[in-house]
């Protein structure tokens, strides 16, 4: 029945009024719960709609795909990219940077309502310029034109009101499309400056040798915005700012201007979920995550004190421990201290998973008798999964640069899928993640990297 009304409604481009439709519900962030400012909208779209949008969506990836029309720099909502490859790859040549003695400087961009922003005339004109065909593209303006929305509270709802521009949040498409709509945005930028994106997400960056180089970032900054004015998009001025990234005791400064408003330098910022400072270090990210894990193994310990341990064990693994390995292949750290800043956290749910506050009761050996590995143990295993998949093409981000197998003659302390060493001058590099990675590979037995199921088999070569 469903494929019925899927083929009547792209053959004749036109949707049911109830596919247009979208309920926002208000969730609580945080701060004073009369101002609006403290509520995120939540969209929800119809089920079937979403049904034909992964037809479309799935048509639409398929032509980017052929032309390869995307570019490498986006690495939000596409299959093999991620986060973690912005993150890993982003922080590698922050590192790298570093290690030889230099400065980086990097400037993060906050895009005001993005999504919210997109003319939908301009959007499908670039659905055109990729080769989407025009029977499709007149379904995708039906699907943009005509849409409403409406906000319901404690069963209550609001009139509804229509939408004239962006793509649909809480959507299967939407996405994919303001991929489509920024993705020129990197061809407006020198190509001497390095850009990221995942989704609105961006950050540009350039090694600093000269005040050329500073200069070249700063225009590619003006670059953006003058996209923006062409592309009705608009950046966040306040929340728009720059860092210097070195160990330098006397870094290049330089004040950055947008439209001749200076930016805002900052020592520390979050971006994608990990907090990165300008002396590339951990601490101020490992303390946040700590944080957040311990009030939230706070609110278990409340909540759940007298349920069984698998219960405790569950909620602590679905809870809190998420908190502590996002990302964590990028900001695995090497000193003592925010190691043991990280073990703690797990070390106390231990004690509360299994009932155990004693002094005499030992979460080290709790742990060993119910098979918990060390989180240093998790990250170390999620670091060498990471490089394998990398290595297997999983990922849309090449190898390449990053790696390149071992020239050296195999003897028995090698093996024939070895790679070459990183050369780190500074212990920082030395345990970033390709130089450590690196070494952990090359450390495996030969037939565990060719095993059929490399994941369990790594699992199990660090089983406590």
């Amino acid at each position: 029945f469903l494929s019925k009304i899927f083929r009547e409604s792209l053959m004749s481009a036109s949707l049911p009024p109830d596919w247009l439709t979208a309920r926002i519900m208000p969730i609580h962030k945080n701060g004073d719960r009369s101002s609006v400012g403290n509520y995120r909208p939540i969209s929800l779209t119809c089920s079937s709609c979403k049904l034909i949008e992964h037809i479309v969506a799935n048509h639409i990836v398929q032509i980017l795909n052929t032309n390869s029309a995307l570019s490498p720099c986006q690495h939000g909502f596409r299959k093999g990219f991620s986060t973690v490859t912005q993150l890993t790859t982003a922080i590698h040549t922050f590192s790298a940077v570093l290690d030889r003695s230099g400065q980086v400087d990097v400037i993060y961009l906050d895009f005001s309502k993005a999504f919210d922003r997109v003319p939908h005339n301009k959007l499908l004109l670039k659905l055109k310029i990729i080769g989407v065909p025009a029977p499709l593209i007149k379904w995708i303006a039906a699907y943009l034109q005509h849409r409403s929305q409406y906000v319901e509270i404690d069963g209550f709802s609001s009139s509804p009101l229509e939408v004239t521009s962006g793509v649909p949040q809480g959507s299967v498409l939407g996405p994919l499309l303001f991929l489509v709509y920024i993705n020129d945005l990197v061809s407006s930028i020198d190509e001497n400056v390095n850009v990221n994106l995942f989704a609105d997400d961006c950050m540009l960056f350039k090694e600093i040798r000269s005040l050329s180089d500073q200069i070249l970032l700063n225009d590619a900054l003006n670059d953006v915005s003058s996209w923006c004015n062409k592309l009705g998009m608009s950046l966040k001025l306040q929340k728009t700012v720059f860092m210097h990234i070195t160990r330098k005791k006397l870094p290049q400064t330089f004040n950055y201007t947008l439209i001749s408003t200076s930016v805002t330098q900052v020592t520390k910022y979050k971006y994608l979920g990990v907090i990165i400072n300008d002396q590339l270090t951990w601490s101020d990210h490992i303390c946040h995550i700590t944080s957040s894990a311990m009030k939230k193994l706070g609110f278990l310990r409340h909540k759940l004190r007298g349920a069984p341990s698998n219960v405790k064990k569950l909620a602590y693994e679905s809870i809190v421990r998420p908190k502590l390995e996002y990302a964590a292949v990028v900001w695995d750290p090497h000193t003592k201290k925010d190691i043991a800043q990280v073990e703690k956290v797990q070390r106390r749910a231990v004690r509360f998973i299994y009932n155990k506050y004693r002094n005499s009761d030992s979460p080290s050996l709790l742990m060993q008798i119910n098979q918990i590995k060390p989180l240093c143990i998790r990250r170390k295993i999620a670091r060498i999964e990471f490089l394998h998949c990398l290595l297997q093409g999983k990922f849309g981000i090449s190898a390449t640069p990053y790696v390149t197998p071992s020239s050296t003659r195999k003897t028995r302390h090698t093996h024939k899928y070895s790679l070459t060493p990183h050369f780190a001058k500074t212990s920082s590099h030395k345990f970033s993640f390709f130089p450590k990675t690196i070494c952990d590979w090359n450390l495996l037995p030969e037939d565990v990297l060719t095993c059929d199921n490399f994941k369990n088999t790594i699992n199990n070569i660090f089983n406590h």
